[in-house]
């Protein structure tokens, strides 16, 4: 099971799509942040566009250093320390790419290659690389209709739609359900969480209560899905009163991020700028030592 989707399950995305940005709650990670970070602005990162005529590094190679990168890049914000680490890991994500693009064209595009550079182009786009978001897109759908009873090609559709933008929920959903069908059971709870989080994604509290049920008699001391149900029920997971307007107006003075304070809700927000040529950043939520992440739709 890649790191990703572990760290995923273990941070709570709990914000409504963009018509209703409002009430969330929040899971408690491992390493949650004690103190509010200091963010700087985000400037895109040139996409490789090199192609390289002869390899230097072996799939196993590729493979190994692509795993190392997923710690760092797996999850959006990646956990990147500071300029100094994004630019290093920049590098090295830069110099596997042409690498792994060469492999796969070598192959001639076989399940194993194609997995790996659809990884490195999700974990480009979670470092604010230019371009690698739509290559992970236009790669991973033709992988998806080529590749229909992959199991790690639709692991890879769940983590990318499901991490990209609220819009993309079906295709999340779609993937993890053929998931359930290609493992052969309704009880992998990586899988079933994660249909948790595109319901939350598609406003869908019948199914959501109903998948929530489901998980807990999996994991019945889940406090997480007690409480996205408690939400659900009682009509505080997706809110009418819309805060998105307050902070577009704060966005447009500055693409630096800032806090904002909603009346609302009385939260602290830190809202990641905009980058061009993509959709804008998650942001994130802070009260004490837990956090939670916000939606790209926020900024737009």
């Amino acid at each position: 099971m890649s790191c990703l989707f572990k760290s995923v399950l273990r941070m709570l995305v709990l914000l409504s799509v963009p018509m209703f940005a409002g009430a969330m709650l929040a899971g408690s990670p491992k390493n949650a942040p004690a103190q509010e970070p200091s963010f700087t602005k985000v400037k895109a990162l040139p996409f490789p566009d090199v192609d390289i005529k002869q390899v230097s590094l072996d799939l196993d190679q590729i493979e190994k250093q692509t795993v190392l990168l997923c710690q760092k890049l797996g999850n959006y914000p990646p956990n990147i320390k500071d300029d100094e680490d994004r630019q290093a890991t920049y590098r090295q994500w830069a110099y596997l790419v042409p690498e792994a693009r060469l492999h796969n064209r070598v192959s001639g595009g076989n399940e194993r290659t194609t997995l790996l550079l659809i990884q490195l182009y999700r974990y480009g786009h979670n470092l604010d690389v230019a371009q690698s978001g739509s290559e992970a897109a236009i790669l991973l759908e033709a992988a998806l209709k080529q590749y229909t009873r992959s199991i790690p090609i639709n692991w890879e559709a769940s983590y990318f739609y499901l991490q990209t933008n609220p819009e993309n929920a079906p295709k999340g959903e779609a993937a993890l359900l053929k998931l359930r069908e290609l493992l052969g059971t309704d009880k992998n709870l990586d899988v079933e969480r994660g249909l948790v989080f595109a319901y939350i994604y598609m406003q869908q509290t019948d199914n959501l209560i109903k998948q929530v049920d489901h998980c807990l008699a999996l994991a019945p001391n889940d406090k997480m899905l007690r409480d996205i149900k408690n939400a659900a029920l009682n009509g505080r997971l997706f809110t009418k009163k819309p805060i998105l307007p307050k902070l577009r107006s704060r966005m447009k003075k500055t693409r630096q991020c800032r806090i904002v304070r909603t009346k609302t809700h009385g939260l602290k927000i830190f809202i990641a700028p905009a980058t061009p040529g993509r959709s804008p950043p998650f942001g994130i939520i802070f009260a004490g030592k837990r956090y939670w992440k916000i939606r790209r739709a926020v900024c737009r």
